[in-house]
Parts: structure tokens; C-alpha cells; sequence
């Protein structure tokens, strides 16, 4: 397991123990109020600085100002009917061969410079975005956590007793990604995200069938192992049929989009908000 799926799994036990915790609480009736939401998503955004900080250790930021353009044109139209997320979400380029895009807790989007090269437009780069703003939106770490970890193991988090809990939780959960069903509805709350900025979903799914073809020969494609199904995903989004009042926005000219790839030898502190 390489490092950045280590401290995942263990921001992902961390994160359980504040779900189950949260739960627990949210059946009193006094922590409904402001305060208790205020304070239940300051601590999810201290777990996902955290997993970010141990996820990109060692690697620099991207520097480009037209990578940093397009990005918040993205933001803007992929997430036009989600006010609320456009003024959280924080997407951050890093400088990693590793062929990856994941989303963390607190609304962060990583995306490693490898994948970002193997993209042949910026509707592709669209796709990998609305992707993972669709994990975002629609909970889906979270829901995984509850999921996947034992009662017993939470409780002793959260009591305290048993201090290898944590461990042991990163232990159990090596290798975890995304079920197939929240990788389609990803897929799809994406896809509608996508025709709605004016973009055609089939991009994806013709990314996808890239990164497939070459997985097999290649362990550094990790964004398929975290996201399974890559094939059948690539199949139903490229037969995506379009709504009828469908109208292609071009966000960038396929040329213009290769000059920002010229970019990514450089490197910053920048993050793009």
C-alpha cells in the first residue's frame, strides 16, 4: 500500500470515530442547534486538513495560472445549482506521477499531476472534478465509514479504551474504496453536473477507457483501484445519452488546454479555491 492510501485509511478510522460520535449526540435534542452543526463541521475539516497534509507530504504544489483559471471556471459551472459546496470546496494540483484524484472531508479535491497528463482535454479534466465533487456532495465518505467499521472498534475510539483502535482500524481497511454503486452514483450526479456546465459526460468515459487500457501494465494508476468498475463505468458513460436542450459550451480549445500541461513541471505553495 503506498503512503497516501496508508494515511487514508487512517484519517478514514479518524473520521469514523467523529461519525458514530456525531450520531450518537445528534439524538439529543439540544445538539440540533447551530453550534453543535458549527462544531461538527469544524472537526471534519480538521480531519480532512490533516489527511491532506499526510497525502501530499513530500510532493509540491502545481504552479499555472491558466491550470488555476480553468479550474475555478470548472468550480463555477459544474457547480452552479450547489452554492453551498462552490464556497467550501478547495481543489488542490499536486506534483505526484501518480495517476490519482481522490476527495477528502472538509471539501478538498486532490488531483496528482499524473492524471492530470493523461487528460487529452479539459472536459476530461471536467469530468475527473465533477466526479469527485459528486463524493463530496453526496456524502459518500462518511456513508462509507459507518459502513465499513465495527461498532465495538468505534465505541472504544471514542471512549478512549483500547488505544490500538486506531490502528487497528487502518489495518482493516487497507485497500477500501468506493462500492460500485457509489462510484455510479457519482458517475451520474458527475454526469448531470457535466451537461448541466455544458460539457459532454462522454469525455469520462473516453478517460476512463485510457487509463483501463493502461492499468494493467502500470501500478501507479491508482484513481480505477480506488474507483472500481472502470469498464462498465467507461461503457454506460460513453452511451450517456444528452438531453435534448443539451448546447456544448467550450470552457477551452484543445490546444490551449495542452500548453497548460506544459506547466506541470513547476511547482507552488498555491491552492486553487
Amino acid at each position: 500500500m503506498n503512503n497516501s492510501n496508508k494515511a487514508f485509511n487512517q484519517a478514514i478510522a479518524l473520521l469514523g470515530g467523529l461519525a458514530f460520535a456525531w450520531y450518537l449526540l445528534s439524538l439529543v435534542p439540544f445538539t440540533k442547534n447551530a453550534e453543535w452543526t458549527k462544531l461538527h463541521r469544524e472537526q471534519e475539516e480538521k480531519i480532512g486538513d490533516w489527511m491532506l497534509k499526510s497525502m501530499t507530504l513530500g510532493h509540491d504544489s502545481l504552479i499555472s495560472a491558466q491550470l488555476d483559471s480553468i479550474t475555478k471556471v470548472l468550480l463555477d459551472d459544474l457547480l452552479i445549482q450547489n452554492n453551498d459546496l462552490r464556497s467550501k470546496v478547495k481543489v488542490h494540483l499536486i506534483q505526484s506521477d501518480e495517476i490519482n484524484a481522490f476527495a477528502l472531508p472538509g471539501d478538498h479535491i486532490v488531483v496528482f499531476s499524473g492524471i492530470l497528463k493523461e487528460m487529452e482535454s479539459v472536459n476530461q479534466y471536467a469530468g475527473v472534478l465533477a466526479h469527485e465533487l459528486a463524493h463530496l456532495q453526496e456524502s459518500h465518505i462518511l456513508k462509507r465509514v459507518t459502513r465499513e467499521i465495527g461498532f465495538s472498534i468505534l465505541i472504544s475510539m471514542i471512549t478512549g479504551s483500547g488505544g490500538g483502535g486506531i490502528q487497528k482500524v487502518a489495518g482493516e481497511l487497507s485497500g477500501l474504496a468506493f462500492s460500485r454503486n457509489e462510484e455510479k452514483e457519482a458517475d451520474l450526479v458527475g454526469a448531470e453536473m457535466m451537461v448541466q456546465a455544458g460539457i459532454n459526460p462522454r469525455e469520462l468515459g473516453a478517460l476512463m477507457a485510457k487509463i483501463e487500457a493502461l492499468t494493467e501494465s502500470n501500478a501507479q494508476f491508482e484513481w480505477l483501484s480506488s474507483h472500481p468498475a472502470g469498464k462498465n463505468r467507461e461503457e454506460y458513460l460513453m452511451q450517456y445519452e444528452l438531453p435534448a436542450h443539451f448546447r456544448e459550451d467550450i470552457k477551452m480549445e484543445r490546444a490551449s488546454w495542452l500548453k497548460c500541461l506544459d506547466a506541470l513541471s513547476e511547482s507552488t505553495e498555491e491552492e486553487y479555491q
